[in-house]
């Protein structure tokens, strides 16, 4: 997860809160963009709070911003890189494809 964070930089902000982000980014690299999810659930309880992370590839910011109005359910339907901490792990799992 190191190397996304380092090889994508953030082109535009749609959200910004400490449990809700969403960015439209694009790689250093090939300058492909990607539009980002950061969301996470507080746990009032055990304080595990699960987090998910969702790198979506888009041609355009207009499908970016498109994007940026779905809810993080409907974003699901969409093939990316998905990276998840589940309340019950230790540590987040290695991002991942995920074909839809």
């Amino acid at each position: 997860m190191d190397q996304l964070r380092k090889d994508l930089i953030t082109i535009k902000v749609y959200e910004d809160d400490s449990d809700f982000i969403r960015e439209l980014k694009k790689c250093v690299l090939c300058e492909q963009l990607f539009f980002y999810e950061f969301y996470e659930r507080t746990d009032w309880e055990g304080g595990n709070d699960p987090q998910y992370r969702t790198w979506i590839p888009v041609q355009d910011k207009d499908k970016a911003d498109m994007l940026s109005k779905l809810s993080s359910m409907d974003l699901l339907n969409f093939s990316g890189i998905r990276s998840d901490y589940p309340q019950s792990a230790r540590k987040s799992n290695h991002p991942r494809w995920v074909v839809r």
